[in-house]
């Protein structure tokens, strides 16, 4: 038996090809959701990529209808903390930047002094930051 390469067959493209219209389709509200599932038992999809399926197409649903550039030439600055969640994000700032004609800058600091600024900054209602991450901060008060 030949090794998969990780590369999809014909049959594969084309059967993915046929949930991801499905998907789109239910959706844009053509169809319902038992016929979905149907459709998609008899492809043969697993839930989990009919999960992803349906995401993505109602993200692409979204994404259409908004307007990256309604705020173009803004700049933004975030408050991070040290964490791979901001790594991520910081990770897709070059992206984001031409995508919506933001500017895009970043502090980041490790734990203490990232709350410290928080603090500081919400206390005394300082325009410094534009976002800040939030999470387990606002149980740790």
């Amino acid at each position: 038996m030949p090794a998969r390469t990780g590369a999809a067959t014909g049959k594969e493209a084309v059967t993915h090809e046929k949930a991801k219209e499905l998907c789109e389709t239910f959706v844009a509200r053509g169809m319902g959701r038992r016929e979905l599932v149907r459709r998609l038992r008899a492809l043969g999809v697993t839930a989990g990529l009919a999960d992803m399926l349906v995401n993505a197409s109602a993200t692409r649903a979204l994404a259409a209808d908004f307007n990256w550039k309604a705020h173009g030439g803004s700049n933004v600055k975030l408050l991070l903390n040290k964490h791979p969640y901001a790594d991520a994000m910081i990770a897709d700032i070059e992206a984001f930047k031409p995508l919506t004609g933001s500017n895009i800058t970043h502090d980041i600091f490790p734990d203490g002094v990232y709350f410290d600024k928080v603090t500081a900054a919400l206390s005394s209602r300082s325009a410094e930051y534009d976002l800040f991450m939030t999470g387990a901060y606002q149980t740790w008060q």
